[in-house]
């Protein structure tokens, strides 16, 4: 899969998904690859399952039950690790 697609292609999937997803673009790369524990300029469409979102499935927060107060459960549910690792600089 060709390394420009990985932008377009998780994006398409956080479109569908936003609560399993997070889009992988230039602007949040590094901050995820870094977070993850993964390589930033071989991370691609071909092994993000295995390298972002197995790893992110795994971690306490995701595996966190849904909060009681509705307040609580937007903020849960809001696809935040974009915006966390979101890096204006290198937009």
């Amino acid at each position: 899969m060709l390394k420009t697609w990985t932008g377009m292609g998780t994006r398409l999937l956080t479109m569908k998904r936003p609560d399993h997803f997070v889009c992988i673009d230039k602007a949040n790369r590094d901050g995820l690859c870094d977070y993850f524990s993964t390589a930033h300029f071989t991370t691609n469409l071909d092994n993000y399952w295995d390298r972002i979102i197995a790893p992110m499935m795994q971690t306490p927060w995701w595996q966190a039950e849904m909060p009681n107060e509705e307040v609580e459960q937007k903020i849960w549910m809001a696809a935040m690790l974009d915006a966390i690792y979101y890096d204006p600089m290198k937009r």
